[in-house]
């Protein structure tokens, strides 16, 4: 595990979100296990994401990093979001274990294509660390903020989605044409 961990957000009790990047070097995206943890205040850390455990790709070059994490404004539950760094216009390449080796076979590169297409892949979690939510891929959309405890908003090229977290509905806003931007409350 890289030893470096970056801050991404504090709750109001102090407990501390956090990850450990790849910084993959020499020419490879995917040299290391990207990795997403919770500190308590009392120093107790919980892992709750790890790039290798979740999308067994640890033979091949193509990153499932942390894009986005943040608490809600209580600091009860968080959100974290993972992006496939993914040469979509490329074939999947053997990891750095396989250097000279060729492109990967057909059922690896599939599995890993349609892991990377799922992309964003946006979780909710309460402030433990325990799994409440995972949204299902929505063509892009990325996490772009809570809007109170229970609430987040969603940005995607053309529209914005509101998903309420206790009951698994969303509200779309759809403006063909204008690209949205949210700008977050300081």
């Amino acid at each position: 595990m890289p030893t470096s961990l970056s801050v991404a957000d504090i709750a109001p009790d102090n407990t501390v979100l956090g990850g450990y990047a790849d910084n993959a070097c020499c020419g490879w995206a995917n040299w290391l296990s990207d990795q997403a943890v919770v500190l308590s205040s009392g120093g107790a850390g919980v892992n709750v994401y790890d790039e290798f455990q979740r999308y067994d790709n640890a033979k091949v070059d193509v990153n499932f990093s942390v894009s986005a994490m943040a608490f809600s404004p209580s600091g009860e539950k968080f959100v974290l979001q993972v992006t496939a760094d993914y040469p979509y216009d490329k074939l999947i390449r053997w990891g750095a274990d396989h250097i000279g080796a060729e492109t990967v076979d057909v059922e690896t590169s599939a599995r890993i294509s349609s892991l990377a297409e799922a992309t964003p892949a946006i979780q909710i979690f309460d402030k433990a660390g325990k799994l409440i939510e995972a949204i299902p891929s929505m063509e892009g959309a990325g996490f772009a903020g809570w809007l109170g405890n229970n609430r987040i908003l969603l940005k995607g090229k053309d529209r914005l989605v509101i998903f309420e977290i206790n009951t698994g509905k969303y509200s779309v806003l759809s403006v063909p044409g204008i690209v949205l931007v949210y700008v977050p409350k300081i």
